[in-house]
């Protein structure tokens, strides 16, 4: 057969997976403005899981409604969402392909138009971008967030997906602590790489509390942010690292 290791199984983990194609994560803004499945959604996924794809990585969907970037993005927040995502994983399932959603919280990269308060981050510093100033999360705030994901991620083990992916690149909130060049604290989030790792380290502790160690988590990182004071290979390679250990 043609690339034949392309249509043969892997395994991620305890995850085992029919082939190497991946539908990676891309926000398609299908939901509705509660961050709930529509049929449009459901058509959409449809049409690329009956294509053959192995593995399948819903967008960028927020744990914390204040963490949410776009306007239609899926959510993970509230029970609510349940009976959608059954249906995007009986989708996926149908076809072969596993599948699973990425928890994210976009922290300053939004806009209060989008969430309808003012974002939040590591440290009051605007993003480059969206040039609005964020409000500076508390040692308690932060710790609340770690809950979000932890609850998002049992919320998607309830919903039957097979892994998660946690979504710590391109500037959102677990990148901006983890990157020196937007987390400017001095606590215990801040500071050194170790506290800098914090955020993520609790939140994948949290995680693996509620849902168990042998749970498939994927970690999406940027290994480069190509920007004076940011984060750089050699820092990514050490977090990668770090994450394997956990």
């Amino acid at each position: 057969m043609k690339y034949k290791n392309l249509f043969s199984p892997i395994s991620i983990g305890t995850l085992e997976i029919k082939n190497r194609l991946v539908m990676a994560p891309m926000v398609r803004n299908y939901a509705t403005k509660s961050g709930t499945v529509t049929q449009k959604y459901l058509d959409h996924i449809e049409s690329i899981a009956s294509g053959g794809v192995g593995l399948m990585i819903l967008e960028a969907s927020y744990v914390n409604p204040i963490g949410k970037g776009f306007s239609h993005e899926l959510g993970l927040d509230n029970d609510t969402k349940l009976e959608g995502l059954q249906k995007l994983v009986k989708i996926g399932h149908k076809h072969g392909a596993k599948i699973g959603p990425q928890l994210y919280h976009a922290g300053r990269q939004t806009s209060s138009q989008v969430t309808g308060s003012q974002p939040v981050s590591c440290s009051p510093i605007a993003c480059p971008v969206i040039q609005e100033k964020p409000q500076e999360l508390t040692i308690a705030e932060i710790q609340s967030i770690e809950n979000d994901f932890a609850d998002a991620a049992l919320r998607a083990k309830a919903a039957g997906f097979d892994f998660i992916e946690i979504h710590a690149a391109h500037g959102y909130l677990i990148n901006q602590f983890l990157s020196p060049f937007s987390n400017h604290r001095t606590d215990k989030y801040g500071g050194d790489s170790t506290n800098r790792f914090r955020f993520l380290q609790n939140i994948i502790t949290k995680i693996q509390t509620v849902i168990g160690e042998n749970f498939p988590i994927i970690v999406r990182l940027s290994a480069d942010e190509l920007i004076d004071g940011g984060l750089t290979i050699s820092d990514t390679t050490c977090i990668a690292q770090q994450l394997e250990n956990l």
